[in-house]
């Protein structure tokens, strides 16, 4: 609100704001309205893949199995990104996912999932699981089951992309629209007054520091993926999103209030 009303409009004031929070009003009607369509959108450092993984000795072996075999993962918090991911893949893809809040953050989940009181997680950013859990994998000790974001990962030739996997088209809206700040990522933006030479210039020069070889190097030795979205992709984006048919916006809405309602206790498996 601030870099759109508040703020000056004359370039000075850059704003950074979370990958779902322009989603937001299309999913949860009592979120606070936002125009996207009038936003200068700049370049976002990256878009980004997820992955849904289970430990190794839960007898799920594909994604299919989620449709028989109901399997407990952290949602971390009611409406979060976690629990709406899980009510999607629920719905689209007819899983039978069950969701337990409570966990304070992905290290928590983590741990609990390694102690035996949950079976998955649903959401795993690709560089986190690169980053703090590459033994692990390479023990075996988790395994991939679904993967989100704008593509598949080549590098998971075996995971299926879940958008991918959808039987018709509102199924596939439903995903890609629930899992769509993957695809804008990151994003910075400009109030809606400001010069069009001065987003241009700003937007050039996020454009410039995204290919410096430095920058890139810095951001290979922290296992950070850089894979920019131009800031007319990521208009292009958000236009899409906000023309989802109602129909399809109220089975999210649908789908959102659910995953408030997930379990809010921790759950020790037998």
């Amino acid at each position: 609100r601030r870099v759109f009303s508040i703020a000056p409009q004359d370039g000075t004031v850059l704003g950074s704001i979370g990958a779902a929070l322009p989603y937001q009003p299309l999913i949860d009607p009592a979120a606070p309205s936002f125009e996207a369509d009038k936003v200068n959108w700049l370049p976002s450092i990256s878009s980004y893949n997820m992955v849904m993984l289970v430990r190794s000795d839960v007898p799920v072996r594909t994604w299919e199995d989620l449709r028989t075999r109901p399997v407990v993962q952290a949602s971390i918090a009611p409406g979060q990104a976690n629990s709406l991911i899980i009510a999607a893949v629920n719905d689209a893809l007819g899983a039978k996912i069950k969701g337990i809040a409570g966990h304070k953050s992905l290290n928590e989940a983590m741990l609990a999932l390694e102690r035996g009181e949950i079976e998955g997680y649903p959401a795993m950013p690709v560089d986190v699981l690169k980053r703090n859990h590459v033994r692990d994998m390479e023990a075996g000790k988790f395994r991939l089951l679904l993967q989100f974001g704008a593509a598949p990962l080549p590098e998971y030739p075996d995971t299926p992309w879940a958008p991918g996997l959808a039987g018709d088209a509102a199924s596939r809206m439903v995903l890609d629209l629930t899992t769509g700040f993957l695809r804008t990522g990151y994003v910075y933006m400009m109030g809606p007054d400001v010069p069009k030479e001065r987003v241009a210039a700003i937007s050039k020069a996020l454009t410039d520091m995204f290919a410096d070889p430095e920058f890139l190097e810095d951001a290979r030795r922290q296992t950070l993926t850089i894979s920019p979205v131009p800031a007319a992709r990521v208009t292009e984006l958000f236009r899409q999103a906000y023309a989802t048919p109602p129909e399809v916006v109220a089975r999210i809405r649908k789908l959102d209030r659910k995953s408030t309602r997930l379990n809010s206790s921790h759950v020790a498996l037998s």
